[in-house]
Formats: C-alpha cells, sequence, structure tokens
C-alpha cells in the first residue's frame, strides 16, 4: 500500500510539472507573436494571458514580468524549440566540433548562425524597444550581446591557429560583426536579400576573413 501511494504521488507531481511545462510554452509562443505584432511596449501580462488562454496570476506564477518572458522567447529563438539545452549541446554544435576540415567548420558555424538570425532577428526588434524603457530587457540585451561574443570564441578555437588569417580575438569580433542580427535586419530588411542569400553570403565571407589559404 505505501509503494502504490508512493508511486501515485509520483505521478501526480509528474502531471503537475508537465502541466506547468506546458503552460509556460503557451504564455512564451503567446507573448512571441504579441510583442511581434504590437511591440514590447504595448503588450500587457493581460494581454499575453487572454492570448495563451491562462490568468494573468498564472503568467506571474511563471514569469516575473515581460522582461522574464522575453528573455525565455530569446532562449527559444537561439535554440529552435522549448528545450532546456545549451547550443553547445545541440546536434549542429556537435556537427561542429566533430568536423575535420577548418573551411567546412567555418560554414557550418554560419549556417548555425544564418539559422539562429532567422528566428532571432524579429525578436532582436522587439529587444530594441523594451532595452528603451526596460533596465531588465536592456541587461538582458547586452547580456545576450556577450554571450554570442563568448561562443564564437569557443566555436573559432576549434580551427587550427595556423589556418586563422588573424588573431583568434580579432578573427572573433570579425565573425562576431559580419554575423550580427543587426546586419541581417539591414540586409534581409532593408536591402531586400533573401534569407538563403545572406546565409549564403556570410558562409562565403567568413571562409575568406577568417581562413589563410591551405
Amino acid at each position: 500500500m505505501t509503494d502504490r501511494r508512493s508511486y501515485d504521488a509520483t505521478r501526480r507531481r509528474e502531471r503537475a510539472e508537465e502541466q506547468k511545462r506546458q503552460t509556460r510554452e503557451r504564455v512564451v509562443d503567446a507573448a512571441r507573436r504579441l510583442f511581434l505584432e504590437r511591440g514590447y511596449v504595448a503588450t500587457t501580462i493581460t494581454a499575453i494571458a487572454q492570448e495563451a488562454g491562462v490568468s494573468a496570476q498564472t503568467v506571474y506564477l511563471s514569469f516575473s514580468g515581460k522582461a522574464e518572458i522575453l528573455h525565455r522567447v530569446a532562449d527559444v529563438a537561439i535554440g529552435g524549440d522549448h528545450e532546456e539545452l545549451t547550443i553547445f549541446q545541440r546536434t549542429t554544435w556537435q556537427q561542429l566540433e566533430s568536423e575535420a576540415d577548418p573551411a567546412r567548420q567555418v560554414r557550418l558555424l554560419a549556417d548555425l548562425m544564418a539559422a539562429i538570425a532567422e528566428r532571432m532577428a524579429p525578436v532582436w526588434q522587439a529587444y530594441r524597444e523594451a532595452a528603451a524603457t526596460d533596465p531588465r530587457a536592456a541587461a538582458d540585451m547586452a547580456a545576450l550581446l556577450k554571450g554570442r561574443h563568448e561562443s564564437l570564441t569557443r566555436a573559432l578555437r576549434l580551427l587550427p591557429e595556423e589556418r586563422l588569417r588573424l588573431p583568434l580575438a580579432e578573427c572573433v569580433d570579425s565573425f562576431w560583426t559580419i554575423s550580427s542580427l543587426d546586419g541581417y535586419l539591414l540586409l534581409t530588411g532593408y536591402r531586400g536579400w533573401s534569407h538563403e542569400q545572406w546565409r549564403d553570403w556570410l558562409r562565403e565571407t567568413a571562409v575568406v576573413q577568417l581562413l589563410s589559404p591551405s
């Protein structure tokens, strides 16, 4: 009987955790839609709750406020799903680590950055608006930029030092700049480039800028 009660209690906890996870995901997905449609400032917690089909109190039980929700929206955009995985735990990163050819490594990294840019660029526009009025969002935006630079540093350390055209730090800064979300938005938004055109440009530009001839 004790084992049965323990089993039932475990199942109840698991169901409660699953419901909690699903609620958080609905809130995040609803917030993304509204941030992109209405903007960060015009989107209220009440509106997010209505869009997600929950109460405002439920939203506040999961998140401290809009800035934390936007942060999670960015996490999902970067990762491509709701899984609680870092970029280094993803299959695309593992492919990058296992590739032996430096030029193919750079192109794989460019493909990864392009995939993130396509998902993240609209969210970045929401961050621009949010950062102007919300100190937490401004701090998160700065942290995202720093984290991106650190990730690129880790990625480019995989390349043989003798193949780098410039010192590692300069290579990182170069790739960080040409793959920036701001640059992506300029070329795809203002210059009319397709996503595929930007991705292919990034792949070849990165190889030329980062690697010396073999």
